[in-house]
């Protein structure tokens, strides 16, 4: 059986990097010549998951049932919720925690400016690895991991992203500081 990363199965660092590219934003927020926030979010729309998952295949030379065992996986989770992998850097270290309970920041998820989604989970990656690295490269020293994830469904199974809707905006608030990032829901069908 072959394995991911033979010739014929592995993605191009171009390829990979050039969705990377479309699926993350990226923001500095600075108040005169202190850095208060700098942030990148990578959303894990299902295209972006499928080219992430042979990136990351690739790394490891799994074989090609692990691959299609992780791109089912992934597919699976896309289906029930918006994920984002965020990198997250304060001047502050203690303001760095999207994670505490009582964290200092609120994050939303707005759909088309009108509809407020509160995420369902905030996980901070703790320590993130060289394959986590190699993957989001806009992770700096001081800089800390989250996924956060949303929800994509009501308690009814109603969709909660309209596929009418143009914008999606990853919303952070807090005295420090104020960011938005923003991507075309489009995004969510390629």
């Amino acid at each position: 059986m072959g394995r991911v990363g033979e010739e014929g199965l592995r993605p191009t660092d171009v390829e990979y990097r050039q969705v990377l590219h479309r699926f993350t934003r990226h923001q500095a927020l600075y108040q005169g010549l202190q850095r208060r926030l700098i942030w990148a979010a990578t959303l894990e729309a299902p295209r972006f998951r499928e080219v992430r998952s042979r990136a990351y295949a690739s790394l490891l030379r799994m074989t090609q049932a692990e691959y299609d065992a992780l791109v089912a996986l992934e597919l699976r989770e896309a289906e029930s919720f918006l994920d984002f992998f965020v990198g997250f850097f304060t001047e502050t270290l203690a303001w760095n925690d999207l994670d505490a309970e009582n964290s200092i920041w609120r994050l939303d998820l707005l759909v088309d400016g009108r509809r407020v989604l509160r995420p369902v989970a905030i996980e901070r990656i703790v320590d993130p690895n060289p394959n986590v690295r190699a993957l989001y490269p806009y992770l700096g020293a001081f800089s800390r991991a989250y996924r956060v994830r949303f929800p994509l469904r009501d308690e009814s199974g109603q969709p909660l992203v309209d596929p009418q809707a143009q914008t999606l905006t990853l919303r952070v608030s807090s005295a420090i500081a104020h960011g938005e990032l923003s991507w075309p829901v489009s995004l969510l069908a390629d």
